[in-house]
């Protein structure tokens, strides 16, 4: 027993630095200066044994501590908020997101409509289709990329500028063209199976389409996560799908809440077209780069939004005041 007992005092230590290294959102991480200026807090000394409780003292383990939570509501007004303040530029690229990957589109069909003339009608129908999907992701690819970096240095404060539509084009163009081939090809593979299933006669077919009806939705809402995941931290294209469906797996509520924002403001922008045309991509890139980032802010990977003062936000945590959604 003395033996078991100087253990644990020995790992105590270790203990907190391991709680430390985890789950770095549950200590205080910003504090207040001598002159009110917001500065990073000093790390603890590994020997110090501050804001332990009297039972963790006692029994050498850590009590668990609350994770911070995403709030959609917060996610969702800074989304809104960085559309309206760069409007300027959110018109430009969101224009310019919707017509080249629509040139990519055609180009892609018109070469696959040539090269499969020799075949049957619905053969070459089929072929068309593909060429468009692989044409649009080939140059839809790296806008988006581009798109979501200005999103990204947008939302973290980091002098966005127009040119970073071009990002995707200079330094990530076989990646940002894999991502935009694995999402173009998954809501593909994933609708038309749904369709031809749902449309058969027999029960068992049917019930098959429904599920990949909802394998769809599920894909939809990974859609919101990838490019952000791609752009923060800097991932190769497939990680960023594994690490989507792990965010949606893990808040279903927030993501189903993201979706739902999303899906009614793209049929209020694109019901008259043009505010579709001119607004839709760069609205959903800035709201979708907030909500993610929100997630990440829950899982201690960012620090506090740039734009908001981190003690009243990481006070209101933990039963204080701050900001609340």
């Amino acid at each position: 027993m003395q033996l078991q007992a100087e253990t644990s005092r020995v790992s105590l230590p270790v203990r907190v630095v391991l709680r430390s290294l985890l789950d770095p959102m549950q200590r205080r991480l910003w504090q207040r200066g001598p002159d009110g200026e917001i500065i990073r807090a000093a790390p603890d000394e590994i020997t110090s044994q501050e804001g332990l409780t009297p039972g963790e003292l006692e029994s050498g383990e850590p009590e668990p501590q609350p994770r911070r939570r995403a709030h959609l509501g917060l996610a969702l007004r800074l989304g809104f908020r960085d559309t309206y303040d760069y409007l300027g530029a959110v018109l430009v690229m969101s224009l310019a997101a919707a017509l080249i990957p629509m040139a990519g589109m055609f180009g892609g069909y018109a070469a696959g409509t040539a090269l499969s003339s020799p075949f049957p009608d619905r053969l070459s129908a089929l072929l068309a289709i593909l060429m468009a999907l692989l044409g649009g992701a080939a140059v839809g690819g790296p806008v988006a990329a581009g798109l979501y970096r200005f999103s990204r240095n947008a939302a973290a404060r980091s002098e966005p500028e127009v040119f970073d539509l071009g990002w995707g084009f200079r330094s990530a163009l076989g990646r940002s063209v894999g991502l935009g081939l694995i999402q173009a090809l998954g809501a593909a593979l994933l609708a038309g199976n749904g369709y031809f299933y749902l449309f058969q006669r027999q029960t068992v077919w049917v019930v098959l389409g429904a599920i990949f009806g909802y394998l769809l939705l599920f894909w939809l809402l990974m859609l919101l996560y990838q490019w952000p995941l791609f752009i923060e931290q800097d991932l190769a294209p497939v990680a960023a799908v594994r690490k989507s469906a792990l965010l949606v797996l893990d808040n279903f509520g927030y993501s189903l809440g993201v979706g739902l924002v999303a899906a009614l403001l793209s049929v209020l922008l694109w019901a008259f077209l043009v505010p579709g045309v001119l607004l839709w991509g760069g609205a959903m890139a800035l709201i979708s780069t907030q909500a993610t980032r929100e997630l990440l802010r829950k899982y201690g990977v960012l620090g506090p939004d740039p734009t908001l003062d981190p003690i009243a936000d990481e006070t209101h945590e933990f039963g204080g005041r701050g900001w609340h959604e």
